[in-house]
Formats: C-alpha cells, structure tokens, sequence
C-alpha cells in the first residue's frame, strides 16, 4: 500500500472527527470575532460558510444571553452601542423569497371574497377610489417604493405588525392567567362592574379597565415581541454625549426588554406582579397614563419611542381588553394535569413569541354575563 492510500484511508477513519473538528474551529472564530469586535446582538445574518444547521441553532435562543451580557455589562458600552447591529432583514426575505412568489396560488381561491369585500364591505371616494391602507401607500409613494412588488412587501409587513403581535399578547397573556389563577376573579369583577356600569362596551368602557390594563402591560413586560427596540439606522456622523461616536450607515438599537428589568426602573422585576401598573396608577392619579399599557417612553419601548412609536398601539390595547375580557366573562381556562407552568417563549434572534405547542383546558361557564345599565 502506497503512502498516498495509507494517507486516505486515515482521512476516512477520522472524517467524523475531522468534521467535529471543522465545526468546533468554526464556532470558536466566530467567538473570537464577536470577542474581539463586542458582543453582537442580534446575529441575524448567516455566515457565507456557515452550515445552515448551525443556523438553526443559532437562532433557537442565544440572543437572550448576548443581550443580557450586554445591557449587564454597560448600556454605554461597546456591547449595546454600535456593535448592537441588526445584520440583515431577514423577514423581509423570506415573505419576498418564500411568501409573494405563492401569493398567486391563493388569489383564485379568494377571488369571490375578495371582489365581495371590494364592493361591498370598502369605502369608496367620490372619485371611486378605494378607501383602504394599499391605496394610501400608493399615494404617499415615491421613487422605488411604486414598485408593486415593494408596496406588496410592505403590505404583508404591516400585516405582521398589525395581526401577529396581537395574536401573539393574547395568547402570552392566557398562559400567565393560567400561571397565575389568583388574578382571575379580580380582573372578571372589574370586567363585570365597568360593564354593568357602562351598559355594555362603550366608546371609553376599555380606558376604564385598570387591572386589564396592568395584567396585560406586565406580561408584555416578561414576553414582549421583540427584546430589541427603537431601530434606527444613523444616516450622519453621531457623537453622543458620554462621547460615543456612531459612524454613518450604523444600525442601532435599544435593549428595550432589559430596560424593564432593570431593578432601578421596576422594582423587584423577576417576580410576575400582574397588578404591578394598577397600584402605581392609583398612587399617582394625576399621572396615571404613564402607567397605560399603551403609553411609550423611556422605560417602557415596547411599542417603540419618540416621533415613530407605534401608532396603532392605542388601538391595540383596546382589542387586547376586549378580547380577553370576552374570555374572561365566557370560559374558565386552566393548564392540564400536571402543568403549574406557562411554557417557555421561542426566542428568534430578537424575537420572541409564544410556544405554539402548548396546550390549554378551556370550557364554557355556565354563568353568562351581559353588561346592563343599572336602574
């Protein structure tokens, strides 16, 4: 046997080591790389030779952990400023590379429905325009952004933002009811007397529920839709005033979840106090809407912050109250057997949603209620 077979055959007996090898060397690079340039949360970008199962396991849950050790290291530090870099839009990607390719497919299937709603059920202008979000879109339009193509894109991306995040906080907020039974019957009495008193949902009625508001603002707090908030891409030069610098074309971000478990922002922050808005309310009256579910500032950014904060939030609350009131007044809901903990939030890169697999016990209650006006 020649050396160049010795040679080969010592290769194919050590191909899994040689491949363990290889992936160990990889991880460790980009160890090193996140050492040597700062912790770099989120990674959202794969790597040219990055196997994508590496991928997949990167994006299960290691986001929470380089953003802890960023905000615990120093909000000004080289780990939360510049080096917080959101490296591609990769949802973006895959409604343009996966979803729109397909959309097509759908469209004969919902042709009678959608010609339905068109006449029917949307508004028209004297000019018989369409009175809908599309058609604002194409008039606020310009350049490239008149491409169909983009205005579907954004189309689907603020069906995300409007439909997702709201099926998402009510489903957390089922699990922590059912974490936490001992909210239960408070939040039905307050449901039951607002509506008593109101006569039924009115115009006000949600602003009125402040222990629904509070339950709902705290398990945001633990499970918001994202740990990162604020996005911002600086356009000029920046120096802020602790003298860091942000070079143009920097994406940044803030870590708008461990803000709320600062202890110095929310005092005992890792107990779940789904009351916690609802006393702070009535300790200060005078400046209760600080302490709304919907209220967007530097504490609390889970709707973003500033000029661009959510502004669908307002509208959002109203029909997360409603809509866990409805569950709240028709059916009693319980973990099964065995279950005395809400299952843990899928975390990718930034993300974070609710474990589509658990499972809930729900049931009808045989005492139905309906709002009427006292006489």
């Amino acid at each position: 046997m020649n050396v160049a077979s010795q040679v080969y055959q010592a290769v194919w007996s050590a191909r899994w080591l040689l491949l363990l090898l290889a992936v160990s060397t990889l991880l460790l690079f980009r160890d090193f790389e996140s050492t040597t340039r700062g912790v770099e949360a989120p990674i959202a970008g794969r790597w040219r030779f990055e196997p994508y199962f590496l991928t997949g396991l990167r994006f299960k849950g290691s986001s929470m952990l380089h953003l802890t050790a960023g905000y615990n290291k120093n909000l000004y530090g080289k780990s939360t400023t510049t080096d917080v870099l959101l490296k591609s839009d990769l949802q973006a990607k895959v409604l343009r590379n996966r979803l729109t390719p397909n959309l097509q497919d759908f469209v004969a299937s919902s042709l009678e429905e959608i010609e339905y709603s068109a006449e029917k059920e949307l508004p028209a202008s004297q000019d018989n325009r369409p009175l809908d979000l599309l058609q604002y879109m194409i008039e606020g339009a310009q350049g490239e952004d008149l491409e169909p193509e983009r205005l579907a894109h954004l189309q689907l991306m603020v069906n995300l933002a409007g439909i997702h995040t709201t099926s998402a906080a009510i489903t957390h907020a089922i699990y922590d009811l059912c974490e936490h039974p001992e909210y239960v019957n408070e939040l039905r009495e307050e449901t039951e007397e607002v509506l008593r008193l109101d006569g039924g949902w009115q115009k006000g009625t949600h602003s009125k529920l402040h222990k629904l508001d509070s339950f709902l603002k705290e398990s945001q707090r633990f499970s918001p839709p994202t740990l990162l908030s604020f996005n911002r891409v600086v356009l000029t030069p920046l120096t802020l005033s602790n003298g860091t610098h942000i070079p143009a074309g920097t994406h940044i971000s803030v870590a708008s979840r461990h803000i709320q478990f600062d202890p110095d922002v929310t005092p005992d922050p890792d107990n779940f106090d789904g009351l916690r808005y609802y006393w702070l309310r009535q300790q200060a009256p005078t400046d209760s809407h600080r302490h709304d579910f919907a209220n967007a500032d530097g504490t609390n950014m889970n709707f973003g912050a500033g000029r661009y904060a959510c502004p669908g939030r307002f509208f959002a609350s109203m029909e997360l109250k409603m809509l866990l009131a409805h569950l709240l007044l028709k059916y009693d809901f319980r973990f099964p057997p065995g279950t005395v903990t809400r299952p843990p939030n899928l975390v990718i890169d930034e993300f974070l949603g609710p474990n589509p697999w658990a499972k809930i016990l729900l049931r009808k209650r045989h005492r139905d209620f309906v709002g009427k006006k006292e006489s």
